[in-house]
């Protein structure tokens, strides 16, 4: 049936595209409004929020307790949580867990070693791009990637 099917549109064609007007005013979605004021937000949020609203830009809405959990541990680790964590992570009620699962990720093995791995490509930390012997190349590539590890 599908070969059929494509056939007679090689043969009699598809039906036409349709074109959007290119001189059309753009027209963008709607964003659900959320008060700023009244969000219990921290110092970045509030210097955040006052810039959006000096521009006129509505913020998007919080997001669910699993996008964020999802966002955050990929951002932090460059993994995803487990179905445990994200369970564990969504019973929860206490109204700083953002706050809490931020700060556990920011101290987790993975997040220094992840944040690190990428400096050092930012850097060109690679023992190919190093010019000296093997040895040293080696050495001095580990020992920066080392120290931006501690630094996380």
């Amino acid at each position: 049936m599908t070969g059929a099917l494509l056939t007679v549109v090689i043969i009699i064609g598809a039906p036409p595209a349709t074109v959007a007007d290119p001189a059309a005013p753009v027209t963008l979605a709607a964003r659900p409004a959320i008060d700023t004021n009244t969000v219990d937000a921290n110092i970045i949020d509030k210097h955040v929020f006052a810039k959006l609203r000096s521009r006129g830009i509505v913020p998007a809405a919080a997001s669910s307790d699993t996008e964020f959990l999802r966002r955050l541990t990929q951002t932090t680790t460059g993994q995803l949580p487990t179905p445990d964590e994200v369970r564990q992570f969504v019973a929860d009620e206490r109204p700083d867990k953002r706050a809490i699962r931020i700060q556990e990720l920011l101290c987790h093995d993975l997040h220094a070693a992840l944040w690190a791995t990428r400096y050092s490509e930012w850097t060109g930390n690679s023992t190919t791009s190093l010019s000296a012997d093997e040895e040293t190349v080696t050495q001095v590539s580990q020992q920066w990637h080392q120290w931006l590890r501690d630094q996380f």
